[in-house]
């Protein structure tokens, strides 16, 4: 049974390990479509797909913790930031898990410069080291700015 501070979490791979993300930020898992490219924005996202109807960023999750973009994911997870929407791609879907906040800590300072934007504990599952996902700062701001609707030209 799940005890009330315990986290509900969908867990993912990526290359670099597994990462989750807090399971009430989730709105679906999907096999990747296509890709359009934004000039100018950075290598951890990897342009904009149209789902639903709506463009939303692709961010490569591989690329989050790697530097560099990574393989082409073989699973998106669509995710909610706020009033926006985000697609993580990740190599796999591994199931949902119940995050013990015992399990957690803080990232150790050496982490924090890199990409602590993104990353808000680390701790394990089972024997695995894992990352819990902060996804508010995900995508910069220019990408969003670049996908708002402007004004007419004259």
């Amino acid at each position: 049974m799940q005890n009330r501070a315990d986290k509900l979490a969908l867990i993912v791979e990526v290359p670099a390990g597994k990462c989750a993300i807090p399971l009430d930020q989730v709105v679906e898992t999907l096999r990747p479509l296509p890709i359009e490219s934004l000039a100018g924005i950075p290598d951890r996202v990897s342009g904009v797909a149209l789902i639903r109807g709506t463009p939303v960023p692709v961010v490569d999750l591989g690329a989050v913790f790697a530097g560099s973009p990574q393989s082409p994911g073989g699973r998106w997870v669509t995710v909610r930031t706020g009033e926006r929407t985000v697609a993580l791609s990740v190599e796999r879907v591994i199931g949902i898990a119940e995050i013990p906040p015992s399990t957690l800590g803080t990232l150790p300072p050496l982490l924090k410069s890199g990409c602590a934007d993104a990353i808000e504990a680390m701790g394990n599952l089972d024997r695995d080291l894992l990352v819990t996902l902060s996804l508010a700062r995900l995508v910069p701001d220019s990408v969003w700015q670049a996908l708002e609707p402007g004004e007419p030209s004259r």
